[in-house]
């Protein structure tokens, strides 16, 4: 199997472009933090339909993908909050969830199979990058966007924890009945 596919290739970039959007931040760059961001979700965007399109799609590009998002995300929450005034208690937020989601999807793994993302935590991550935005630019409403961002968050969490319990319980009963 070969790993280095464009799509993977694709996710890896984020982390190059995670320091650089950290960099800027700390500079207070706006413009040039806006725009590698704007890179780095259009690199999410394309390494997942690429992908499917071209029938790329494999247990490493999923994990690959996740992992890489949950590094990004958190690490700009967390210079967000060092450098623009996001709210400790968000950034602490999006970071146990995250763990924990990893958590699971470890479990999950290890019982042969992989979530991939749905709808809820495309819309998550997808406010997520809105509001880093909105804290960047101290724009007006911030406050509005970060409670948004919680929520959608929470229910993109309630999803996968849902997905998660049936999965459970689905190999459960495959393992119960194999003994």
């Amino acid at each position: 199997m070969n790993i280095f596919t464009i799509p993977n290739i694709l996710s890896l970039i984020r982390i190059p472009i995670l320091i650089i959007v950290i960099y800027f931040i700390k500079e207070n760059n706006k413009g040039l933090t806006l725009f590698f961001l704007i890179i780095a979700v259009i690199t999410d965007i394309l390494d997942g339909y690429i992908a499917r399109k071209n029938k790329m799609e494999t247990d490493l590009g999923k994990i690959l993908d996740h992992v890489v998002d949950k590094i990004f995300f958190n690490s700009v929450a967390f210079f967000l909050y060092l450098f623009r005034g996001l709210p400790l208690y968000f950034v602490l937020i999006l970071f146990m969830r995250d763990l924990i989601s990893l958590f699971f999807g470890y479990i999950i793994f290890k019982r042969g199979k992989i979530i991939a993302s749905n709808l809820s935590g495309k819309v998550a991550g997808f406010s997520l990058s809105l509001l880093f935005i909105f804290y960047l630019f101290d724009l007006p409403y911030k406050t509005y966007f970060l409670y948004i961002s919680l929520t959608l968050l929470i229910f993109a969490s309630f999803v996968y924890f849902t997905v998660f319990i049936i999965f459970w319980k689905k190999t459960s009963e495959v393992k119960r009945n194999l003994l």
